[in-house]
């Protein structure tokens, strides 16, 4: 890891802080005058940008420069609590998750492609940095200010998975966040929150909606220790005990099911993301009565195991019993986060 340069008093991060909430919070502790005098404390060099660290594990490389104390640890608690890794490793094969775990933490050059890679596929879609109003009470409240937190930036969770309110846009932008350090101290004031009145979730839309977040959330927490080749199996199973042989078409079988399920306005929701994450035009889509997305896609994944299992929690408790009963227990120790 790099080091050369150990930073005083870095911030200790909040619980599901993004890292750019971290990087923002030092930046507005030391007084520096330009995100790029900050660039240069964090990482010694003042042109990198930020944008990258809302979801994905930024430069964790030189971690030891911000936490020369047991650097290794807490490079692994950023990754896997302050980014968007574990909902990503919810479709990652075992080599695939192990070599990108390895790459962050170490900080190797093999961890830019992967980086970009989640951050396209988990948090393509945001236009501006949200927050929870409840959320943000409570941290004044504990910690005498708020921050930015994962899982609101993550696309498709449109409702706190806590309190379940719809999350606000703040005013903060993509582009803000491209060439300024911003906390959320700096625009979320108590006098602006106290005219705020959250909306709870009370269409059909709402609850589809604020459930996904919930089971985002849950993978976001826990997604690391769920082997991969259970996943499957006990997908696969759920399906042929519903009759479906999914052999030659598991993307058939996903399709069938989430169009059964699946309310109008949600596909509705999800086609949007859909569409602008990958640059296509409506046209692009069959539009023959599908659910038009491949399997590929987390959204999907995130809604069969709902329908499946009842909730992620469920699943991934079935997973971990299923892993534990053919004496894996854990594909891998450094995983072993189950609580």
């Amino acid at each position: 890891m790099a080091i050369s340069k150990t930073i005083r008093n870095f911030p200790i991060p909040y619980p599901g802080e993004c890292l750019y909430s971290l990087f923002s919070r030092y930046h507005a502790r030391s007084g520096n005058v330009s995100f790029q005098n900050t660039a240069e404390d964090l990482f010694g060099n003042p042109m990198y940008a930020f944008h990258s660290s809302v979801t994905t594990p930024y430069r964790l490389e030189f971690v030891q420069r911000w936490y020369p104390q047991d650097a290794e640890t807490v490079a692994k608690k950023l990754l896997l609590y302050h980014t968007g890794f574990q909902y990503y490793c919810l479709v990652c094969r075992p080599e695939r998750k192990e070599k990108y775990y390895e790459a962050f933490c170490q900080g190797t050059a093999e961890n830019y492609k992967p980086a970009v890679h989640m951050a396209r596929e988990i948090s393509c879609f945001f236009h501006h940095l949200r927050y929870c109003p409840m959320c943000v009470k409570e941290e004044m409240e504990l910690y005498g200010e708020p921050y930015w937190s994962v899982i609101a930036q993550i696309d498709g969770v449109d409702f706190c998975p806590v309190h379940g309110c719809h999350l606000c846009d703040s005013s903060v932008s993509r582009n803000d966040i491209r060439s300024s350090l911003i906390p959320a101290s700096q625009v979320l004031s108590s006098q602006e929150l106290a005219q705020e009145r959250p909306a709870y979730a009370y269409t059909e839309l709402d609850c589809e909606s604020l459930a996904f977040s919930k089971d985002v959330y849950w993978f976001l927490n826990h997604g690391a220790i769920l082997d991969y080749n259970t996943i499957k199996r006990l997908t696969s199973n759920a399906f042929y005990r519903q009759g479906k042989d999914i052999h030659y078409g598991a993307f058939y079988a996903r399709k069938e099911l989430l169009m059964y399920h699946t309310s109008a306005a949600f596909k509705k929701k999800m086609e949007v993301i859909y569409i602008t994450r990958y640059n296509l035009k409506r046209d692009d889509i069959d539009s023959n009565n599908s659910f038009p997305f491949y399997s590929g896609f987390f959204p999907t994944w995130i809604l069969t195991i709902h329908y499946l299992f009842g909730d992620a929690e469920n699943f991934g408790e079935a997973v971990i019993a299923d892993t534990m009963n053919i004496g894996k227990n854990s594909p891998d120790n450094n995983f072993n986060l189950y609580c």
